[in-house]
């Protein structure tokens, strides 16, 4: 519970949490608190909580790299793939027989089953999301290939980033993810 804690107030202070996040933050400690309250559902809570987190280094890593300014990398791709394939194994493979079995056991807290669930959905619809991403990342990486543009691994070749800029396709990434 205290890392969702740590997490909202973090989110706050960087002005990154939505209505969103604060539903699913609040959702997952009042969640975790009748778990240990009323001492059911614990399996269940931290698998849960490992299909939930298991893509988070990914994603922290791209959000630094983007951060340090070097969105137009190799190693920013590598680690955004890397954020997509961890988010839809764990949320959408690992994750539905945590959430089926979650549900349907008989001892499990009725507000617990209704947090497995929506959070099952919240991420179903990121994953909705994500595809998209994904088939714009593509289509940006046939793009650049058809032009002869290449990223670096860990430095911007401002050059390219020019060429790609002229070319590239004007999306609202902040619509998709």
């Amino acid at each position: 519970m205290s890392y969702f804690l740590c997490d909202i107030i973090a989110m706050a202070m960087i002005g990154l949490l939505d209505t969103s996040m604060s539903i699913h933050h609040i959702a997952c400690m009042v969640g975790m608190y009748i778990g240990l309250y009323q001492q059911t559902a614990a399996s269940d809570i931290i698998g849960g909580i490992f299909i939930a987190e298991i893509s988070n280094p990914a994603m922290h890593g791209r959000t630094i790299i983007k951060n340090a300014g070097m969105r137009y990398t190799k190693i920013y791709e590598i680690f955004e793939y890397s954020f997509f394939t961890f988010y839809i194994f764990g949320r959408c493979i690992l994750g539905l027989p945590i959430v089926t079995r979650t549900v349907t056991c008989e001892h499990t807290n009725i507000f617990i089953r209704l947090v497995c669930i929506v959070i099952a959905l919240q991420s179903y619809y990121f994953v909705f999301q994500m595809v998209g991403i994904i088939r714009n990342r593509w289509n940006e990486y046939a793009l650049r290939k058809k032009h002869g543009i290449k990223f670096n691994w860990l430095s911007i070749n401002k050059e390219e980033v020019a060429k790609y800029n002229k070319i590239k396709p004007q999306t609202d990434e902040k619509k998709l993810l």
